[in-house]
């Protein structure tokens, strides 16, 4: 979190200190983040995004977003066998459509020169905007088979603990600033479609020869907040 605010502050410096030039219609903004999956047992991670915009007004702007995230997703039951250390759980992505409304030109810090015929340069613009899109998320899924031995009970089991994945239609709104040509955004990604983690085992003792196998199965919660810094080119 630290790292986050220092960023922001050295970003918004530097675009303050910019001149900024004349909005073009076609950009690109590139940034990284920090993803909030929701439920219990969840794990935060990095994110990065691509995402090329239109300015169909002064106002109002379109993109395709192309987004990575590496988070752990968590569950709606207080018991779960998710291992926070095994980053292949961590995988995940959205390409979305999206749209952005920003509410005014912007708030302009300018310097007029000593001299009447001098012309006002303008060093930076805030921005705050309002937005919402939808598309695809994707996660990735996870599979893992665990044999365990026993020798004093003279026990044997096996185990497999299984995360869905898959793709899924999902939404956002979001909220934000731009100063220059640096963005802030804070974005709830809502996630549709079920995911599941089923956890199964079997177990073969000496004495009682092979148990019933037995099956535990969570609801994922696919949902996650995010906090983005990125720059339009």
């Amino acid at each position: 979190m630290k790292r986050i605010v220092l960023l922001i502050a050295v970003a918004s410096a530097w675009s303050i200190c910019a001149f900024s030039q004349a909005p073009r219609p076609l950009q690109v903004g590139i940034g990284t983040g920090w993803a909030l999956p929701q439920g219990k047992h969840a794990k935060p991670g990095p994110l990065f995004y691509l995402e090329p915009t239109y300015g169909l007004s002064n106002n109002f702007t379109v993109g395709l977003r192309t987004e990575y995230v590496m988070m752990q997703r968590g569950t709606n039951e207080v018991y779960s066998y998710a291992s926070p250390f095994n980053p292949s759980r961590r995988g995940g992505g959205s390409v979305t459509l999206n749209g952005q409304y920003c509410f005014s030109k912007g708030l302009k810090v300018s310097v007029v020169g000593t001299n009447p015929t001098d012309q006002e340069r303008v060093f930076g613009r805030f921005r705050p905007f309002i937005g919402a899109g939808a598309g695809v998320f994707f996660y990735t899924p996870y599979i893992e088979v665990i044999n365990s031995v026993s020798v004093a009970q003279q026990a044997l089991g096996v185990s497999q603990h299984e995360v869905s994945g898959g793709a899924k239609f999902g939404c956002y709104p979001k909220v934000g600033f731009m100063t220059g040509r640096f963005t802030f955004t804070a974005q709830y990604n809502m996630v549709f479609g079920k995911s599941s983690e089923t956890y199964t085992a079997l177990y073969s003792d000496n004495g009682n020869g092979v148990l019933p196998p037995f099956t535990i199965t969570n609801t994922v919660n696919n949902n996650y907040l995010s906090f983005k810094v990125g720059f339009l080119w």
